[in-house]
């Protein structure tokens, strides 16, 4: 029963302890807080410019030293503003600065007029006074740092503007009243040899449009009047920006640019025609798959209005209008059909869409699928009916000329201009590859070299196949001539050889029981008795 009066007791103990503490804290703080108060209070000093720092952040100063630098141009922080004001008249303020925490305190002369800085570092604040000569007064301490800081920025502007790459000017009232050295420099080049520069120079664009409104503008340089030159346009993009009753313009080259736009829509143009009087229709769709460009040859095929395609229909779309017209395959259902569009589409973004269709109506179309840049497609529609037409015309009579000849009983092989087997018949394959029972066997590509080899192998020796080969090969005007020869199992062979126009040889070989006399080429006779 007596723990828990003392345990009250000590709680009430511990709780007396804990507010006395806490009052002490908040009267030492407030105490801390009036005694920094009082170190930023610097008061207002007549004859000298006081600054208080905290690192670089300015937290206190004389209204004539805040005046001096409100007057200079304004840098990124406090600090670094002190410094570009007076680190002309003192060039080692920067270094001792660093090192005044150590320090504690030092004095620095000014380079002329007598002036110099005291800096005290207490209670981490920065404290730096600006002191005067006795002879001085406030309005001239203020007047020498507000006109040197203003000559320091009047020089830095002056070294911005002079050596920038472009012309830069003012205006008033239409006329110049100040520009940089590249300006004038521009203005004088085009003059005549020894012309003396004047003021105001000469106005080298003509911005009258712009007199009212500030914005860009695209000017060509004006050429001297009385100068003598050659040289190409010279094109800039002038931006005008209005200051009350003067106007600053700033003139930027763009000659390479203007140039490369000439030289792009000429080759646009060059492009265009080509592509309006290609006969190959061609239809590109863009990442959206809307046709976005088509030339006149495509609503010449598809027959489509002109005003469909300028639309921008969809791809769907496109092949749905071509279905109609009866221009793609008919499939034999619309949902096979649609799965053979998208996969048209998969093709062609992967560059490997190649395919003929048949149309109903009788033509023939040839459709290439090709990927572009920016995920585009291009279609390429070709109208092969008469290509076809005319291949197949010329395929059926190269098989009738192959039917005609394998209908004869006499072995034929027929040799182009540069001794090549390029035809032989049914007969020709029986008599010289009797083991070969297939027919219509494609003529291999052999010489007539390789051909007289072949036939000499399964002939007794004659003079013959030389004169074939010298036949063959000549370049002189040929006749037609014959010869007889005889075969290892004792048949005979009747062999003509009949010249054809474009150096072309015909050799036929008629198997004969009776010898019969032979008749050689008379360019010939003379060779043929040495074999």
């Amino acid at each position: 029963m007596l723990e828990q009066p003392i345990l009250i007791t000590a709680a009430m103990l511990v709780g007396s302890f804990g507010v006395a503490l806490c009052a002490l804290l908040v009267a030492q703080r407030v105490e801390q807080k009036s005694a920094r108060r009082n170190r930023l209070f610097l008061g207002d000093d007549d004859r000298n410019l006081i600054y208080l720092f905290e690192g670089q952040r300015l937290v206190n100063a004389t209204s004539r030293a805040r005046h001096v630098l409100n007057t200079a141009q304004d840098a990124e922080d406090d600090w670094t503003h002190f410094l570009a004001v007076f680190g002309a008249h003192f060039p080692d303020l920067g270094a001792r600065l660093k090192s005044l925490r150590k320090q504690g305190m030092f004095r620095i002369e000014s380079s002329s007029r007598g002036t110099c800085i005291v800096a005290e570092w207490k209670n981490g604040l920065t404290k730096i006074t600006v002191i005067e000569p006795e002879a001085s007064n406030g309005a001239e301490i203020i007047d020498r740092y507000t006109l040197s800081a203003l000559e320091q920025e009047l020089t830095t502007l002056r070294g911005i503007a002079d050596n920038t790459s472009v012309p830069v000017w003012r205006e008033k009232d239409g006329t110049i009243i100040w520009a940089n050295r590249v300006y004038l420099d521009l203005a004088d080049q085009d003059a005549p040899e020894g012309a003396i520069p004047m003021w105001p120079p000469r106005r080298l664009f003509d911005l009258a449009d712009e007199s009212e409104n500030s914005g860009n503008t695209r000017c060509k340089l004006i050429p001297h009047e009385n100068g003598t030159t050659d040289r190409p346009d010279r094109w800039y993009d002038c931006q005008c920006i209005h200051d009350d009753d003067q106007t600053v313009i700033t003139a930027v080259p763009v000659t390479n640019l203007v140039k490369a736009k000439s030289d792009l829509s000429a080759f646009i143009q060059t492009l265009t025609k080509t592509f309006a009087s290609l006969p190959i229709a061609l239809a590109i769709f863009d990442d959206k798959r809307q046709l976005v460009l088509f030339n006149p040859a495509l609503a010449d095929l598809t027959k489509l209005p002109a005003e469909f395609l300028a639309n921008k229909p969809t791809l769907p779309s496109f092949l749905d209008r071509l279905r109609e017209r009866q221009l793609l395959p008919e499939p034999k259902n619309y949902a096979s059909w649609r799965r053979k569009l998208a996969a048209l589409e998969a093709a062609a973004e992967s560059g490997q869409f190649e395919d003929t269709w048949h149309i109903p109506t009788g033509q023939i179309l040839q459709i290439t699928g090709r990927p572009h840049p920016g995920n585009s497609l291009a279609f390429q529609i070709e109208d092969i009916t008469a290509e076809l037409s005319l291949s197949r015309r010329y395929r059926a009579q190269v098989d009738t000329g192959q039917a005609v000849i394998d209908a004869l009983d006499e072995a034929v092989a027929v040799f182009a201009a540069n001794g090549t087997l390029i035809l032989t018949n049914t007969a020709y394959d029986s008599l010289w590859h009797p083991d070969q029972t297939a027919t219509n066997q494609p003529v291999r590509n052999i010489s007539i070299l390789d051909a007289t080899r072949e036939w000499h192998s399964k002939c007794a020796p004659s003079p013959l196949w030389g004169d074939v080969r010298d036949f063959v090969g000549a370049m002189t005007e040929r006749a037609e001539w014959t010869g007889e020869v005889r075969m290892w199992d004792g048949r005979h062979l009747q062999c003509r050889f009949l010249p054809l126009g474009g150096g072309i040889t015909f050799v036929g070989f008629s198997v004969s029981l009776d010898i019969a006399s032979s008749k050689r080429p008379p360019s010939l006779q003379i060779e043929a008795s040495n074999g």
